[in-house]
């Protein structure tokens, strides 16, 4: 501080001229007019003696017996200075109305599209920031289970009989079905090729056997004398039967207009047509159906390991600068900032609803600038040295001013009064 010393320098100043012109009086070796001088050093003595007590009363104690206890003034009246210091703060500089005034006057609008291209690049790493957070609790047990229950819930409550069958009208007309024929005819050829389907059909040709030789003497007979011959030979009768079915099979696959093509779709079509037409019997069938799979199906099961594999696919995603997730992101960004900086009514929505959140924030919250400035000064957080050094600093120049003001004053005024004493005598 430049200013330091200079209370004290002028009132040395004053004390040494004055104990100067005083010792030269006293000797002779001044005289007349001098008296006049000394009586002005004698006022600035006094002048700068008592703004020195003054203003070091503030700040600290001061031993002198009587008027000790009207020292350190700041220090004793702490509680008062923090209250009032928290009441101003509070009630004046930053009252509501006082806050409301001030947004009125402010675009917070143009404060916040200047802020927002200003931080365009840190605002899109902030929005993968808070969607990385958001993907990491996507599989979380409480969500699936969430998401499990409400798709249940859509699902039964969801009327699709008519929107499915005239779905399933339209892929028939369109021929889309037919990969699933030909799908379904592989299987079932697939199937046939196994030897247990060979020993099923020559089981069941053997039970028929059986049932038959029980209805006659003769067809008993007949029947016995073709097993014992060979004629009847139930593997070779199946082998036969399975290869003729293989063969239908094929032909139907081949064939787009086979007679179980035709059979099927006929199948197919009247019971799309039964749900579109709203039949009583078909859309039972469906909602029996339906309530069946939803109620059978573990579709926890399959959310979890589906949004678990999301989690890593979108994780992966942000994790690359370049992606395509990302780069989609900062084009959503471009596009909603561009679309605020050119719609007016938007910008002016948007202003108007900053400014009454913050209002209402203060509103709701006001003691608590009270509570802040109180906390701040707080003697466990302010010291009582370290609040009278930071006001000393703040105000130090002026206070040395004031003594060097007082030194100043009290010499002109030692100075007026010694002329009219000496004009009075």
């Amino acid at each position: 501080m430049k200013t330091k010393h200079l209370g004290n320098l002028s009132l040395l100043a004053c004390a040494g001229c004055w104990m100067t012109t005083e010792a030269c009086l006293s000797s002779g070796f001044l005289n007349g007019n001098w008296r006049i001088i000394s009586n002005a050093f004698e006022a600035g003595t006094i002048g700068g003696l008592a703004d020195w007590f003054a203003v070091s009363a503030l700040f600290r104690e001061i031993p002198i017996p009587f008027v000790r206890r009207h020292t350190n003034i700041i220090v004793k009246n702490r509680d008062r200075i923090t209250a009032g210091i928290a009441d101003m703060v509070q009630n004046r500089w930053l009252s509501p109305a006082v806050m409301r005034e001030r947004l009125e006057k402010t675009k917070m609008i143009v404060m916040t599209m200047e802020l927002l291209e200003r931080e365009n690049e840190n605002l899109k790493d902030y929005v993968v920031t808070l969607l990385r957070r958001v993907v990491e609790g996507l599989d979380d047990e409480n969500i699936v289970n969430f998401l499990g229950d409400v798709i249940k819930g859509q699902l039964s409550s969801i009327d699709f009989a008519a929107s499915l069958g005239q779905w399933m009208h339209g892929a028939i007309d369109r021929g889309y079905h037919h990969e699933i024929w030909d799908l379904l005819f592989d299987s079932l050829e697939k199937a046939a090729q196994s030897s247990q389907i060979r020993d099923y059909v020559a089981q069941k040709l053997w039970e028929a056997a059986g049932e038959e030789k029980g209805k006659g003497f003769l067809k008993k007979m007949f029947i016995g004398a073709g097993e014992i011959t060979g004629g009847f030979d139930y593997y070779s009768v199946a082998e036969s039967l399975v290869a003729q079915y293989r063969e239908v099979l094929q032909e139907a696959k081949a064939d787009k207009d086979h007679l179980i093509r035709r059979k099927f779709d006929k199948v197919l079509l009247d019971f799309a047509r039964g749900l579109e037409d709203g039949s009583p019997e078909t859309t039972s069938a469906f909602n029996r159906f339906k309530e069946h799979f939803i109620r059978e199906a573990d579709l926890k099961n399959l959310l979890g390991k589906t949004l678990s594999d999301l989690k890593g696919t979108v994780s992966l995603q942000l994790d690359e600068k370049e992606s395509p997730f990302r780069t989609i992101i900062n084009r959503y960004i471009d596009i909603v900032l561009a679309t605020l900086k050119s719609d007016r009514q938007l910008q002016g929505r948007i202003d108007k609803a900053i400014k009454e959140a913050i209002i209402m924030f203060v509103e709701k919250n006001h003691a608590l600038i009270g509570d802040m400035v109180r906390t701040s000064l707080d003697p466990g957080r302010l010291s009582d040295k370290q609040m009278v050094a930071e006001i000393e600093e703040k105000v130090g120049d002026d206070l040395q001013f004031i003594r060097l003001n007082g030194a100043v004053v009290g010499w002109f005024i030692g100075l007026a009064l010694g002329t009219l004493k000496t004009l009075i005598h």
